[in-house]
């Protein structure tokens, strides 16, 4: 579990709970995942539900994220009076979810723009550029957009999430914040990110030529975008 015996009581003492400590049976089955816990009763909980602290209890119980790390506006869907916002939302789901959305992602990133990465990327010395080659020609270019963002292979390496949530918003030693050239966040440079050719150059700038010192390395040299998302 991600909460201390102690937090768990606090968050769960208002509802069945008690139920379950006097019956022994599950606490609650909700949200999209759960598991079982074993639960040592300290103190804490013996006090909350005045059971003996010797007392083994077997807890099936849920959690889930409730906090934003990043600023991805697509990520944690709010409750918001704007009606443009939930307008937003409802198409960003619809179209992810539409089985006829077959829009290849080398018709938004194309293969110029990927040959203009393997420079940048071959400039550092990055190994096996070959492969990565291999593998954008022979599956990811003609991937629909939608399946590409949906892979949960992607997902479970967090090749995409981490590398995000890295450069999303830097919080620089000086106590300023640098943001990523990105719709996922609060960027607000000289030039809108009005279109893929106006974003293009401006993302590749951040991550290989900005240099930067962040918060927790203030007795560091500067390091590149690049340098932060490396493995």
């Amino acid at each position: 579990m991600d909460s201390e015996p102690g937090n768990i009581a606090e968050c769960i003492k208002e509802t069945v709970v008690h139920e379950a400590v006097t019956e022994k049976t599950d606490v609650c089955k909700f949200m999209h995942s759960e598991w079982e816990a074993q639960v040592f009763l300290n103190p804490i909980i013996s006090e909350t539900f005045n059971v003996s602290s010797s007392s083994r209890l077997s807890i099936r119980a849920a959690s889930w994220n409730i906090s934003a790390v990043n600023n991805n506006p697509f990520e944690f869907w709010i409750s918001s009076d704007d009606e443009r916002y939930t307008k937003l939302m409802q198409n960003v789901q619809i179209a992810m979810d539409d089985p006829l959305n077959n829009t290849e992602t080398h018709t938004i990133f194309s293969d110029s723009m990927f040959e203009d990465l393997i420079a940048q990327l071959a400039l550092l010395e990055t190994p096996d550029l070959g492969l990565l080659r291999d593998a954008w020609k022979q599956d990811y270019r003609k991937r629909p957009c939608c399946s590409f963002l949906r892979d949960k292979a992607l997902g479970e390496k967090r090749l995409i999430s981490m590398p995000d949530r890295i450069t999303n918003t830097i919080n620089l030693n000086r106590g300023e914040t640098l943001l990523r050239p990105s719709v996922l966040n609060a960027y607000h440079g000289e030039q809108a990110l009005e279109s893929v050719e106006v974003w293009w150059p401006l993302w590749q700038s951040f991550m290989f030529k900005t240099r930067v010192q962040v918060a927790t390395e203030a007795a560091d040299p500067p390091s590149g975008g690049d340098a932060l998302t490396a493995p």
